[in-house]
C-alpha cells in the first residue's frame, strides 16, 4: 500500500510540474504581446493605418513567410520584433513574384531582435515578408515574433 501511495505521489508531482512548465511557456508570450500592443498604439496615435499585425512562431529552419498585398508608391513602416530573451538576431527579406519566381526586393539584417524600416513598393502586388532568425539565445530553436506593417 505504501508503495502505491509513493507511486501516486510521484505521478501527481510530475503532472503538476508539467502543467506549471506549460503555463510558464504560455505566459512567455505576454512581454511580446505588451510590446506589440504599445507599438501598435503608437502607430494608431500617429493616424497610421495598420495593414498587418501578426504574432506567430518562427523556427530556425524553415523561415516564416507573411504575404501582404501592398499598394505602389505608398511608403510602409515595417516593424519586426523578436521574442525577448529567445531571439537575438533577426532578418527581414521582402520578396515579390516576378515571372513566376520569388525575387528579393529588400533585405534588412540586424544584430538585435528588432527591425524598424520603411518600404515603398513599385507595383500593386502581394509581397512576402520573410522572417529569418539568424541567432537564437542558448538552447532555443523556436521563438515568437511580432510583425506590424502600417502606412499613412
Amino acid at each position: 500500500m505504501k508503495k502505491h501511495f509513493i507511486v501516486l505521489l510521484f505521478f501527481i508531482w510530475v503532472s503538476i510540474a508539467n502543467s506549471q512548465a506549460q503555463l510558464s511557456n504560455e505566459l512567455s508570450i505576454l512581454p511580446l504581446l505588451n510590446e506589440g500592443e504599445s507599438r501598435y498604439k503608437e502607430l494608431v496615435e500617429k493616424n497610421m493605418t495598420i495593414a498587418r499585425f501578426e504574432i506567430d512562431l518562427v523556427k530556425q529552419s524553415p523561415n516564416r513567410f507573411a504575404p501582404v498585398k501592398l499598394v505602389s508608391g505608398r511608403p510602409y513602416s515595417v516593424l519586426l520584433l523578436g521574442e525577448y530573451n529567445v531571439i537575438n538576431e533577426i532578418e527581414l527579406k521582402i520578396n515579390t513574384n516576378i515571372n513566376g519566381s520569388l525575387v528579393s526586393v529588400s533585405d534588412v539584417k540586424n544584430s538585435s531582435r528588432i527591425i524598424e524600416t520603411t518600404f515603398k513598393p513599385d507595383k500593386n502586388e502581394y509581397y512576402e515578408f520573410e522572417i529569418i532568425v539568424n541567432k537564437f539565445s542558448a538552447g532555443n530553436k523556436v521563438g515568437r515574433y511580432c510583425l506590424i506593417i502600417a502606412y499613412d
